[in-house]
């Protein structure tokens, strides 16, 4: 049975488990298996599908279409899967297919909405985009991906309910948010949300989502909520001043007259338990003298086939490496003595953590254990696991480790699962993921309220939503800030609220002297937190700073080989510091990790053709376009060669960029640095300075990334006005 994911993140699985990229890499294509597997209880009649899919063709030509579209399925899918049903209709083989759409769509109809929300992991084909793609292809894409949001609204309100009449009143508030999440215009749900908010004593929450609602509705539709609601949010604020409004302004950190209790680990990209345990063996291993040794952790295995699972292997391969990575003597490397291997796996209808050490030179096996495992399990396990690591390569310290003495950050098992999804979806980096990570921190914080790992993940979730284009910086930044300083308010020894801190006083505040000791403040506290690290560099590279951004980097790839973000931005460090042939490698090495990352083949292809090599910089910007969704760039490039080949073709993908960014206008929120980019790609430099100076008004954050060292705004570096925006920012 193939397995169609596109709720949320968008995959596809083979029969035997392994991903479908050749259909992943046209999205025409995919998006046509999308309708199908959509109408699939019925069958896709093909007038139907040719007059969606290609209507600007004849009815022969587009039939042929369709039988060359559905050979190429059939080809990469298997046979017995995709069939005709009848000469008219097309659509799958019983039991060949599982798609989660039309699963959440069966669970709706069934009554089950708690299973409903579970299958609902983000927008339809959110994201999704058919370069060339007909109008009638786009809306019904969007009316499909409206059509399932308002059932999983629906969904929520109902969990909600059932929530509340069972006396839960925390998952009643939980599925409460969700369901206006869901639907952003449906003010009885926000009054339920508000009243379940109030009831529980969370009056900022209430106070936050009101305000939320409002800017909405005024941006939107030039309204203002009903008298009733105004009524119950001016009884809520007269007894408790909102959060975000009574934090305090930028300006240094102060320590309180009591600090809070030090904690073993403060790192919002680690695990609790694991840091926590690091810190119990520190003591004994600065004296012990023990011989310093290496380690490789490999990625852990997900085999459950279950990739709702993945965020609790990511988040406990973070957890354990974090870990590690702070015991004296003992350094997690790329490549060093001793692998540890490991793999989740199904244990009939649990599940169960293999792991192994081997020796790393012969592959000689050192131990292996087996560890049952469940969801709310995985702080102890993650200990366990670090424990008899530790054992195994600092064998003295064996009698001096107490495991069951792990500190946890949370006392909730629920909040810290909520918090290893948030940090899943934190980490992918996207506008999708981002949103949905701050939701989830949200729902920890909820059941933790003095969770302060989880407060400063929800600031970060907001500082991202800004870069990615998700939310207005003048929006996001003050969130970040906000719930940044109430993770110290919680643990003032919390390094990265600190960095996040930082960042809002340099990028958003343009306080520029101020951040650096914020930033140094945060490394101080987390030396071994890789993410301070990486935003430090990036604000370095920002002031011209390149050696000491470049060690900054470096120490954060060492930290956390993994983090493709952390590999990128080191090479655009290097790409500034003018050394391109360096950033190709860097480039290369961490699209050896990842190759589907679009941003890392622009720069790749940028670094090459700086060096000359015009031809391998085109393969590079097909390869970007097409892992975007444009893969009719490749064929209009094809035959491109040298400089004049590569000038012309980044001239028709700015062009073409420039498209996306108007038509993605026209229905939400672009920063304006975004089209500053594309005019001065495009020569318009009168264009580019224009965009530049709103970005500056707007207070836009990727404005200075644009400002500082970005190789495309060379031909303005010396315009008088666009040495006004430097000064302006701060930059000199």
């Amino acid at each position: 049975m193939i397995e169609l994911r596109t709720l949320g993140a968008l995959d596809l699985k083979a029969a035997d488990g392994h991903p479908v990229h050749s259909i992943l890499a046209q999205p025409k294509r995919l998006a046509l298996l999308a309708y199908l597997a959509a109408q699939n209880d019925h069958g896709a009649r093909r007038d139907s599908v040719v007059a969606l899919f290609w209507p600007e063709l004849d009815t022969a030509h587009a039939r042929g279409a369709l039988r060359q579209s559905l050979r190429f399925l059939r080809r990469e899918l298997g046979d017995g899967i995709l069939n005709g049903h009848g000469d008219e209709e097309v659509g799958f083989a019983p039991a060949t297919l599982w798609f989660d759409a039309l699963a959440f769509q069966h669970a709706c109809d069934a009554g089950e909405p708690a299973r409903a929300l579970q299958l609902y992991c983000g927008d339809f084909l959110a994201g999704f985009f058919v370069a060339g793609g007909s109008a009638e292809l786009e809306r019904w894409i969007e009316d499909e991906r409206l059509r399932l949001r308002r059932l999983a609204a629906r969904a929520a309100a109902d969990v909600a309910q059932r929530a509340e009449r069972d006396g839960d009143l925390a998952a009643a508030t939980s599925a409460a948010r969700q369901a206006v999440a869901f639907d952003l215009d449906d003010e009885p749900a926000l009054a339920r949300l508000i009243e379940l908010l109030d009831r529980s004593g969370d009056r900022a929450g209430a106070l936050n989502a009101f305000e939320t609602f409002r800017r909405g509705l005024l941006q939107q539709y030039d309204a203002t909520p009903s008298p009733e609601t105004d009524a119950r949010i001016q009884a809520i604020r007269a007894r408790q001043t909102p959060f975000v409004a009574a934090a305090p302004r930028p300006g240094p950190v102060t320590t309180p007259l009591t600090p809070a209790q030090r904690r073993p680990w403060r790192r919002v990209l680690s695990l609790v338990a694991g840091g926590a345990f690091a810190t119990a063996i520190v003591w004994w291993l600065v004296g012990s003298g023990a011989r310093p040794t290496s380690v490789t952790i490999l990625p852990l295995s997900n085999a459950t086939r279950d990739t709702t699972l993945t965020y609790l292997t990511a988040g406990m391969a973070e957890g354990v490496t974090a870990a590690l990575s702070r015991v004296p003597g003992l350094r997690v490397a790329d490549r060093a003595e001793d692998v540890l291997a490991w793999t989740l796996r199904p244990a009939g209808d649990s599940l169960s953590l293999a792991v192994e050490l081997r020796r790393g030179a012969t592959g000689a096996r050192l131990w292996s254990r087996e560890f049952p495992l469940s969801a709310s399990e995985a702080l102890a396990v993650e200990g366990r696991v670090v424990g008899d690591v530790v054992r195994e390569l600092q064998p003295r310290a064996a009698d001096s480790i107490d495991v069951q003495q792990l500190h946890r950050t949370t006392t909730s098992a629920d909040a810290y699962l909520l918090y290893l999804q948030g940090r899943y979806f934190l980490g992918r980096r996207s506008s999708e993921s981002l949103a949905r990570a701050r939701g989830l921190f949200a729902q920890a914080i909820e059941r933790d309220p003095v969770y302060a790992a989880a407060y400063a993940g929800l600031g970060y979730s907001y500082v991202g939503l800004a870069y990615y284009w998700a939310m207005p910086s003048r929006e996001a930044f003050p969130l970040a800030e906000a719930a940044a300083r109430r993770a110290l308010q919680i643990d003032s020894t919390l390094g990265f609220a600190y960095a996040i801190v930082a960042e809002a006083t340099a990028s958003f505040h343009r306080q520029w002297a101020a951040a650096e000791p914020l930033f140094r403040r945060a490394l101080e506290l987390d030396p071994n937190d890789p993410e301070p690290h990486q935003m430090f560099g990036v604000y370095l590279r920002t002031l011209g700073h390149f050696d000491e951004a470049e060690a900054q980097m470096r120490r954060a790839v060492e930290l956390d080989p993994l983090t493709r973000h952390f590999s990128y931005q080191l090479g655009r460090v290097l790409a500034c510091a003018g050394r391109p042939a360096d950033a190709a490698a860097q480039f290369e090495k961490q699209l050896a990790l990842d190759s589907i990352y679009p941003p890392a083949h622009y720069e790749l292809a940028k670094a090459l053709a700086s060096q000359g090599d015009y031809n391998a910089a085109l393969n590079e910007l097909a390869t970007g376009a097409r892992q975007l969704g444009d893969t009719a760039y490749q064929h209009l490039i094809h035959g491109s060669r040298g400089s004049a080949g590569y000038t012309a073709a980044r001239l028709l993908a700015g062009t073409r960029s420039l498209e996306r960014l108007r038509m993605r206008a026209k229905r939400g929120f672009v920063p304006p640095a975004a089209f500053a980019r594309e005019y001065i790609l495009l020569g318009q430099r009168e264009e580019s300075i224009a965009w530049l100076r709103r970005a500056f008004e707007e207070g836009d954050v990727n404005l200075a990334a644009a400002l500082s060292c970005e190789p495309e705004y060379a031909p303005l570096r010396a315009d008088p006005r666009f040495r006004d925006l430097r000064r302006r920012m701060g930059l000199r």
